[in-house]
């Protein structure tokens, strides 16, 4: 049994749980920054919302206004034929009586369309207002527990830390070394595989039969994924992440 390399198997445990603790670290933050995204977008919505009803009530507004001065020339045309001198000028009269109210109904009509414009406007602004308080409300309520689960994963990845430093002290540079080289590369984890009768556990490939009984080192290598590899018997009982 070589001492390095049962160190160098539960520096990798200790490692694993290390990428386990920062990867949940990092799925709050990337939670925490989508709801952001929700709530920025729900923001916005509100204010085309917003904007749209006010433009609804703006045409509103128009359209009453214009309703008046419409009503007010019809009555005023109908006091005008009333007062009329003669047959041709009622005639004329009733041309202008009658073309007044088209308009005045045509506006009418745009009245009652500017209203159910507001009305709809006003639905989508409040259901736009709705979604944003329930937003502010999650927010509110995972904020605190993000923070606490925050200072628990900080705490979780410090101890583990401190026993990787530990651990790290007791290996040999050329073990501790090949593991770091092996972490920076491209590879996933483990970066010491076990040898499961001719197959590496790393990769899966089978490999060369003469790969067994060459002692441990560092250097023992997968030919296909260059994870450094041992057999069971080479150590004591190691879970394996």
């Amino acid at each position: 049994m070589d001492g390095n390399l049962q160190q160098l198997l539960l520096y990798q445990q200790y490692d694993s749980k290390l990428l386990k603790l920062e990867k949940l670290s990092e799925k709050l933050r990337r939670d925490g920054e989508l709801l952001l995204l929700r709530r920025s977008a729900a923001e916005e919505k509100l204010g085309l919302k917003v904007a749209a009803l006010k433009n609804a009530q703006k045409e509103l507004r128009l359209a009453e206004l214009d309703l008046v001065e419409l009503e007010n020339s019809v009555k005023s045309l109908l006091r005008k034929r009333d007062w009329a001198k003669n047959f041709a000028q009622q005639v004329a009269l009733d041309g202008e009586f009658a073309a007044a109210e088209a308009r005045k109904i045509a506006c009418e009509e745009r009245v009652l369309a500017a209203v159910e414009s507001c009305e709809v406007a006003a639905g989508e602004a409040n259901s736009c207002k709705v979604e944003l308080d329930s937003l502010d409300k999650t927010m509110e309520l995972q904020r605190g527990l993000v923070v606490a689960r925050c200072a628990e994963l900080d705490g979780e990845k410090s101890a583990v830390k401190d026993m990787m430093l530990h651990l790290r002290n007791g290996i040999a540079k050329e073990w501790i070394g090949a593991y770091d080289c092996l972490r920076k590369s491209n590879l996933q984890p483990p970066y010491v595989a076990r040898l499961d009768g001719f197959s590496c556990t790393g990769c899966h490939m089978r490999m060369a039969s003469n790969h067994g009984g060459m002692g441990n080192s560092p250097r023992r290598r997968c030919e296909f994924c260059n994870r450094i590899i041992y057999e069971e018997n080479d150590v004591d009982d190691v879970e394996e992440n």
